[in-house]
């Protein structure tokens, strides 16, 4: 029986972030299970290089693949590597392979476990006289995510990704989501769209009730989804029962009240308009009930798609709630459980058509077999090749018919399931009196909330705190006050980490120019220093 390759935690610690000075590393770090290692000096990463070239682990590093392994790009020679969304998610240096934690684990360390220290002492001119507290800053980080991968690895999986992780363990719960082909893709991604984020008001805002729906996605996924290939299309005009209706998957054309999602330059738009909307059986139920479509102009069912299969993820759901509340005491178990509850679905949705294979290779080397020029960087380049190369090169041109996908439709559902209990929600507290959603949370001006279900359960409305005072400026653009938050604050400034004070000085119409202290760096090691202008981008219904 082979052996278990082992696993070791490493980080690297480099100069504070300033914008515009590109930090270097002073420190790696690697804990190992039961040894603590470190390297320090101007030849840190050389000694880090040469400790682990021979080792045959894996190493894991958080948010590795978009910053600690771009100090790495020069070591690594003729090697296949593993992007995702730009994230270097698996390299390879000699024969240790070095993962990215985030893609299994993609919360912030500082929401686990996380020793506070003043920055500044990481300066260069006077890190020597605390080089021993950062070295213990720096293992105490290594074991904090060391016990995270560890819990991952037993409890969940060992592959590559959460989502391909959570795939495996659902089929070992006798979950089969099956295969389909492009042409089924193509037929039913047009019905997939993400959560619903919208700011219907700007502005400064008083006694204002926030609400979020207790597990909005793993709710749903207790609930029969179209499955399988199989599905009778009706092309009659007329309305499905309800039963039937949330199993299909409709083309309508109909002036919606703000009910039904169309993509907008990468955005998601929920227009009041007339026009033709590919909605799910959950969205149209729930936009008829409540008066979202305006029957006094035209409303046709140009199509609808009714499957003949559904499936549920009851055993997936219920394991993971278990597991959740199983031991108070395991932290690391509780932030396992509550990430993989919310990973599965999306998998499902994969389009490996979309994905690339990449390799590193000296520079200068020649282009065969379909590979592509990418970045190049130092004395090597990278060679990217589109995963389609590979399925043509199996199947001819019979792979839009092979099995290659999962179903999209599954996951389609799942996300307007979401979207129908939100607008649910909405319609029933009044939608003049909300001021913003996302996704599973409603902002609601404070007034009656029967409408509402509250009885603690899955899927029920939780209160999570009134805001004395809330400043919204857009989408993912607000903070909101009041003792029930956490550090009397909720907040959010996507894009950019303002201050409390800055996101209201947006919210009131006005203009933060924001500098990231941090580099974003290209795959090929290049950082760029973001500086973003933001305003406002919701105009206020009224002057406040």
């Amino acid at each position: 029986m082979s052996q278990t390759k082992q696993f070791w935690t490493i980080d690297a610690e480099t100069d504070p972030f300033v914008h515009g000075r590109v930090p270097v590393p002073f420190m790696w770090g690697i804990f190992t299970g039961n040894e603590y290692f470190t390297f320090d000096g101007d030849n840190c990463t050389e000694q880090f290089i040469s400790f682990i070239e021979n080792k045959n682990v894996y190493l894991y590093a958080h948010n590795g693949g978009r910053f600690d392994f771009m100090f790495l790009l020069s070591y690594l020679q003729n090697t296949k590597i593993k992007i995702i969304r730009n994230r270097l998610v698996e390299i390879r240096i000699g024969k240790a392979i070095l993962r990215d934690s985030w893609s299994i684990i993609p919360i912030s360390l500082d929401t686990y476990k996380k020793t506070k220290i003043d920055y500044t002492k990481f300066e260069k001119s006077v890190r020597h006289k605390y080089i021993d507290e950062i070295r213990e800053y720096m293992k105490d980080d290594c074991l904090n995510l060391y016990e995270l991968v560890a819990s991952f690895r037993k409890n969940a999986g060992k592959g590559l990704t959460i989502a391909g992780n959570a795939l495996s363990f659902s089929r070992k719960l006798n979950i089969d989501v099956g295969t389909t082909n492009w042409k089924h893709d193509q037929r039913f991604r047009p019905f997939y769209f993400g959560g619903r984020c919208q700011a219907f008001d700007a502005g400064h805002f008083t006694n204002i009730d926030i609400f979020d729906i207790k597990s909005a996605y793993p709710f749903a996924m207790m609930y029969e989804h179209p499955t399988g290939k199989e599905h009778h299309i009706h092309t009659d005009g007329r309305l499905l029962p309800t039963a039937r209706l949330k199993k299909s998957f409709v083309k309508v054309e109909c002036y919606s009240k703000g009910a039904f999602p169309l993509h907008d330059k990468h955005k998601l738009e929920f227009p009041h308009a007339y026009g033709l909307f590919h909605v799910t059986g959950w969205e149209l139920a729930t936009a008829l009930k409540h008066g979202l479509i305006d029957k006094q102009r035209q409303f046709i069912i140009h199509e609808t798609m009714e499957f003949i299969n559904t499936i549920n993820f009851k055993p997936y759901i219920g394991h993971w709630f278990k597991q959740k509340e199983k031991d108070d005491k395991d932290l690391a178990l509780r932030y396992i459980a509550k990430t993989m509850l919310t990973s599965l679905y999306g998998k499902l949705a994969q389009n490996p058509v979309e994905y690339r294979d990449y390799k590193v290779m000296p520079g200068g080397s020649k282009l065969i077999d379909g590979w592509k020029l990418g970045p190049e960087f130092n004395d090597k380049e990278y060679h990217y090749r589109p995963v389609l190369h590979n399925l043509i090169e199996k199947y001819g041109e019979k792979w839009i018919r092979a099995p290659i996908y999962y179903n999209v439709a599954t996951a389609a559902s799942i996300t307007g399931f979401v979207r129908a209990m939100l607008l649910q929600a909405m319609a029933a507290v009044g939608p003049d009196r909300v001021l913003y959603c996302d996704t599973d949370s409603l902002f609601i001006n404070k007034g009656d909330y029967d409408g509402l279900r509250r009885d603690g359960k899955l899927g029920a409305w939780g209160w999570d705190g009134r805001a004395d005072d809330c400043y919204i400026g857009g989408r993912k653009m607000y903070v909101a006050y009041g003792d029930q938050f956490d550090k009397g604050t909720k907040k959010a400034s996507k894009g950019a980490r303002l201050t409390n004070k800055e996101i209201e000085r947006v919210a009131m119409g006005g203009l933060v120019k924001w500098s990231n202290p941090a580099p974003t760096f290209a795959i090929d090691g290049r950082p760029t220093f973001i500086v973003r202008s933001l305003r406002r981008t919701v105009d206020p219904k009224t002057h406040n």
